[in-house]
């Protein structure tokens, strides 16, 4: 019964985020990444409705290491306004990966930079 239940969960997972390069959108360098980047630790923007199984998979795809845990936070985007005009800022997702093992940030930098798709 237990074996039937962890399928049906795996098929709930949303399949149109199949491609790893369609999960993670972005790294993000900030002076917090590359400080949480000492400790194996990761930052990047992913689809909303990424899930973190989803996640992980991407990474480990993607560098080819071993993930071993996702935290993810939803930035939820803010209305401003100018006079009379309303609008927001987009929401976000983004996740935090602990790795285990080694990889360097320039790697990432070099997977995602335009530089490297020409």
């Amino acid at each position: 019964m237990k074996e039937m239940q962890s399928e049906i969960k795996k098929e709930k997972i949303n399949f149109n985020l199949s491609a790893p390069e369609d999960i993670i959108l972005k790294p993000v360098f900030t002076e917090k990444a590359y400080k949480l980047a000492e400790k194996k630790k990761f930052v990047f923007v992913v689809q909303l409705d990424a899930t973190k199984p989803q996640i992980k998979r991407a990474v480990e795809k993607i560098f080819g290491v071993k993930v071993k845990k996702v935290n993810t936070i939803i930035y939820r985007g803010k209305i401003k306004r100018r006079g009379l005009f309303l609008g927001h800022r987009p929401s976000f997702k983004k996740a935090v990966v602990t790795i285990e093992g080694q990889l360097d940030i320039r790697k990432i930098a070099e997977k995602f930079s335009p530089a490297a798709t020409k």
